[in-house]
C-alpha cells in the first residue's frame, strides 16, 4: 500500500516538473520568436528605408536627364534658328576684279548669340552661347572625323558651307542640321590650307580665295552659287593665311603666311 501511494506521489511529481519545464520551454519560444518579430520588423523598415533613398535618387537623376535633354533641344533649336536667319549682305561682284560688297545684320546681345565650333576632329565640337557662361557638345556627323580639318566655311543661302580642306582639296560639303553632306560640284582649283571664304550678294554666293595645294600657292579666287562653281579675279599676291573680309565694302585681305604684303 505504501508503495503505491509511493508511486502515484512520485508521477504527480514528474508530471508536475515536466509541466513546468514544458512552461519554460514554451516561455522561451514565445520570446525567441518576438525577437524574430522586432529583427524582421527592423530588418523591412531599413529595407523600405533604403528603398525610398535610393528610388529618390534615381527619380532625381532622372528629372535632372529630362531638363538636360530639354535644355539640349533648345539650344539646338536656336542654332538651327541662327543658321537660317544669319545671313551677310552684299551688293554686286563682276569677274573682272571689281568688287563692291555691304554687310548688315541685325543687332543681337550675347545671351541671344549661339557659335557653333566645328573642331579639327569633328566629334569634339561643340556650342558656345555668346558670353561664354555656357558651353554643350554637339555631335556633328561627317564622312570622317578630320573632315572639316583645314576647310574654309561661309554662308550660302542661310546654310553654312565648307570649301576644300585637308580630307579632300576640291569638295564643298552642307551642314544639313548637325550633318555635312558633301555635295557633287567641286571647287575648280585644290585648296588644300590657308584659303579663306566670304558670303556675298546678301549671303546667296560665296567668294573663295587663295590657299596652298602640294607646291602650288593659289592666288585665284572662285565663286560658289550653291550649285555650281565661276573661277573669277586673282590677286596680286598669294595671302596663304590671310583670312579674307571686307573693308569699304571691297573683299580685302591682309598678310600672308611667308610675305608681308596687304
Amino acid at each position: 500500500m505504501n508503495f503505491v501511494i509511493f508511486g502515484i506521489i512520485l508521477i504527480e511529481f514528474c508530471s508536475a516538473w515536466r509541466c513546468v519545464r514544458e512552461k519554460t520551454r514554451i516561455k522561451k519560444l514565445l520570446w525567441e520568436n518576438g525577437e524574430l518579430r522586432i529583427e524582421r520588423n527592423q530588418l523591412k523598415d531599413e529595407k523600405e528605408r533604403f528603398w525610398n533613398e535610393n528610388f529618390g535618387e534615381i527619380e532625381e537623376l532622372n528629372a535632372q536627364k529630362n531638363e538636360l535633354k530639354k535644355e539640349i533641344e533648345k539650344l539646338n533649336a536656336k542654332l538651327e534658328d541662327a543658321l537660317k536667319t544669319t545671313s551677310t549682305s552684299a551688293s554686286s561682284i563682276s569677274t573682272t576684279g571689281s568688287t563692291s560688297l555691304t554687310t548688315t545684320s541685325p543687332p543681337i546681345t550675347p545671351n541671344d548669340a549661339f557659335i557653333l565650333v566645328i573642331t579639327f576632329l569633328a566629334d569634339e565640337s561643340y556650342l558656345q552661347n555668346g558670353d561664354g557662361s555656357s558651353q554643350i557638345s554637339a555631335k556633328i556627323n561627317a564622312p570622317r572625323n578630320d573632315y572639316a580639318s583645314e576647310a574654309a566655311h561661309a554662308l550660302v543661302n542661310g546654310k553654312l558651307h565648307i570649301f576644300g580642306g585637308y580630307s579632300d582639296r576640291t569638295k564643298i560639303a552642307r551642314l544639313d542640321d548637325c550633318t555635312l553632306n558633301e555635295l557633287t560640284v567641286r571647287l575648280n582649283e585644290e585648296r588644300n590650307r590657308g584659303h579663306a571664304a566670304l558670303s556675298i550678294e546678301n549671303g546667296k554666293k560665296a567668294l573663295i580665295c587663295f590657299g596652298w595645294s602640294g607646291r602650288e600657292i593659289r592666288k585665284t579666287c572662285e565663286i560658289f552659287d550653291g550649285s555650281t562653281t565661276v573661277s573669277t579675279f586673282a590677286s596680286d599676291w598669294t595671302h596663304r593665311y590671310g583670312g579674307l573680309g571686307l573693308y569699304k565694302n571691297q573683299p580685302t585681305s591682309v598678310g600672308c603666311y611667308d610675305e608681308k604684303r596687304s
